[in-house]
């Protein structure tokens, strides 16, 4: 570890992270709204047999949805940047040796993203949909909301690529120090 940086240097380091990883994700998004339209279609896919179209009840819904849907492709887009940003503010919390594998880290990183995504667009969300719409049965029939729609689907995907960051980020608070193999045992049944 390097010597250590005043309360304001910390700050600092921070705010340009934070900057970084706001300007990352607002230009990815700018970038990712004019496909918006075609990725709705790609949100549909999973619910296909289930949902038969969806609606938006109100002059601005459909604007929203195209907005969150550009968000989400943004931020699966910009998630290298953001990941790589977070990693140079925690990086002088590291030895000098450690910080070397910045990239493995990027790497790794957004390989686990990606995949947990994957795995709540291909696996999780079908199956989430098919058992929620076939709670009503035939004596209820959905009418379900584009916004809503949007909200659970990119919810829930979101929900998986973070979850599988999980094991990365246990392994770096165990390189700290923070994280022990007996105070992972110990605590199993609760996680």
């Amino acid at each position: 570890m390097d010597k250590p940086l005043p309360f304001i240097t910390h700050l600092s380091a921070l705010r340009r992270s934070l900057i970084i990883c706001i300007a990352a994700l607002l230009g990815a998004a700018a970038l990712c709204m004019p496909f918006a339209p075609r990725m709705l279609e790609i949100l549909k896919a999973p619910a296909a047999g289930a949902i038969s179209e969806l609606f938006y009840f109100s002059p601005e819904d459909a604007l929203v949805v195209y907005m969150r849907i550009g968000f989400f492709c943004g931020l699966v887009l910009a998630f290298p940047v953001i990941i790589y940003s977070l990693w140079q503010f925690i990086a002088p919390a590291f030895s000098s040796r450690f910080r070397i594998r910045t990239g493995m880290f990027v790497a790794v990183s957004f390989a686990a993203f990606i995949l947990g995504c994957m795995f709540g667009y291909y696996v999780l969300l079908p199956s989430s949909l098919r058992f929620l719409m076939g709670i009503g049965g035939s004596g209820l029939r959905p009418l379900i909301s584009a916004a809503r729609y949007i909200s659970f689907t990119t919810g829930l995907t979101l929900a998986c690529g973070i979850i599988f960051l999980l094991p990365v980020f246990v392994f770096f608070l165990a390189r700290l120090g923070l994280v022990t193999a007996g105070l992972m045992r110990r605590y199993y049944p609760i996680a």
